[in-house]
């Protein structure tokens, strides 16, 4: 099996919804002989999250009136470790910030003082794709940029060459103004185009299925899958 991650943008993200087969028939199937919209994959949502700090946890839930946060508090283990424990879909939000430095500073910490210090190499500063789950307060992250994500994928997938296809959802991240003031950089036609070529610089063309992979040469994506492509 040529094995490749799966690039799946916004517009795509119910398109893993569909990514099942019947257990009782594909356990006489073997996995080289399926097509990708034949397997069910087990994954994460917000796969790269840590916890909320406890000093920020403590001071929020004061004003948390509606026990919104103990939904929001929770962890994984890093994505690499998810990988090797079999799971292959991940969900990662993404931020533009073409500038850098948009991210840089959680506006909670100038509330709440933390043990933890928050990016003490500043690489929240640098321009570029950020990891992070909600802006100002839920920030903790096992990566602050997608940059450093994907070459991690990379070099896991480059040293388990005979992996199964790992579906990965991004979901790109910006809306309006927060309770802080920080409002998310909003995408652009050519921040999405932007992204595509990250996806393709760190991760590599060779290991990204795309949309028009599976259309081929038929018109549209649709025709193609209902052709058996």
């Amino acid at each position: 099996m040529n094995l490749k991650y799966v690039e799946i943008k916004k517009a795509f993200f119910l398109g893993i919804c569909v990514s099942s087969f019947n257990l009782l028939w594909a356990q006489s199937q073997h996995l080289d002989e399926l097509k990708i919209n034949e397997i069910q994959v087990i994954g994460s949502h917000n796969s790269y999250k840590k916890a909320i700090l406890p000093e920020v946890y403590h001071y929020l839930s004061q004003k948390d009136t509606l026990n919104v946060l103990p939904k929001i508090q929770y962890e994984h283990i890093p994505i690499l470790q998810q990988l090797d424990l079999g799971l292959r879909n991940l969900e990662i939000d993404v931020y533009a910030d073409r500038k850098g430095g948009k991210y840089a500073h959680p506006k909670i910490l100038d509330l709440v003082q933390t043990k933890e210090p928050f990016d003490p190499e500043n690489i929240m500063k640098k321009p570029g794709y950020k990891i992070i789950h909600i802006t100002d307060i839920d920030y903790q992250t096992w990566y602050f940029t997608l940059k450093d994500c994907l070459n991690d994928l990379k070099k896991w997938s480059d040293s388990h060459p005979d992996h199964d296809p790992v579906f990965i959802t991004l979901e790109p991240k910006d809306g309006k103004v927060n309770q802080f003031g920080t409002e998310p950089e909003h995408y652009t036609s050519k921040l999405f185009d932007d992204l595509d070529n990250e996806l393709k610089k760190y991760l590599g063309k060779d290991k990204i299925i795309t949309p028009d992979d599976i259309r081929g040469a038929y018109t549209t994506l649709n025709e193609a899958v209902l052709k058996k492509n």
